[in-house]
């Protein structure tokens, strides 16, 4: 998507009230509904969907303790939630060669900015994009910019030369400190199972409450797939609980 993945939200939301700007402190039950409080009151709904990412759900914030089952409690404290950390670095002029995609680098320790990706194809400007996971990545977010694009350069010196131009603009990825996401995309970590991620997706609350999410889909979590499809599901998990006319 040339122009961002909001693309495909923006296209959905056409006609909608979006009320942004509003975040959710708990999603509880109340006289036979859902009453949702956000920073600014309480909005009451007779249906709720609730896509937060398994990080967010993790963190206890917002509260959702009242709303959801021991199934549900189980698949999020048992479910994994990664982390994948991106540095795009836009450059004067390509030093790189041209005819590989990705570059893999082994370090002699460690294991920052092991990977890289050319985006020149897809951005129009000589820009290398790299990675780190995990622990690495969650260490790596707490430098400040420019000591995350300098430790990147040095690798990129080591596997190009001293000589390779400095980058004209950087952008950096901190998903684990972003409060709204907590990390990046779920993962199956030890002692979780497939069918906790079947318990995730089932309604709550007397089918009130319905989750959606990467997290939630069985067959493609950790991807934008397993999320849009996971909405689908939901939504026909509401249609069914209304009234037929």
């Amino acid at each position: 998507f040339p122009e961002g993945y909001d693309a495909l939200t923006d296209f959905q939301a056409r006609g909608l009230s979006i009320r942004l700007g509003e975040p959710v402190r708990s999603v509880a039950r109340h006289a036979g509904r859902i009453a949702v409080t956000t920073t600014r009151g309480v909005v009451m709904a007779d249906r709720v969907v609730v896509t937060l990412p398994l990080g967010v759900l993790q963190s206890g914030q917002p509260d959702l303790s009242d709303v959801l089952g021991e199934p549900h409690r189980r698949a999020i404290e048992a479910l994994g939630m990664g982390v994948l950390d991106k540095l795009v670095l836009r450059f004067p002029q390509i030093f790189w060669d041209r005819r590989r995609d990705w570059i893999e680098f082994v370090p002699a320790t460690g294991s920052e900015w092991a990977e890289w990706v050319d985006l020149t194809a897809s951005t129009g400007a000589p820009a290398l994009m790299g990675f780190n996971a995990a622990g690495t990545a969650r260490r790596v977010e707490r430098l400040s910019d420019r000591a995350v694009v300098q430790r990147a350069m040095t690798v990129l010196r080591t596997i190009y030369g001293e000589d390779i131009p400095a980058p004209r603009d950087a952008q950096v990825t901190r998903w684990a400190h972003d409060p709204f996401s907590l990390g990046s995309y779920s993962f199956n970590a030890v002692g979780s199972r497939p069918q906790m991620r079947t318990d995730l997706a089932r309604p709550a609350s007397g089918s009130r409450v319905f989750l959606a999410g990467e997290a939630t889909d069985r067959h493609h979590f950790g991807t934008v797939t397993g999320a849009y499809l996971s909405g689908a599901r939901a939504a026909r998990q509401v249609l069914r609980t209304l009234p037929q006319h």
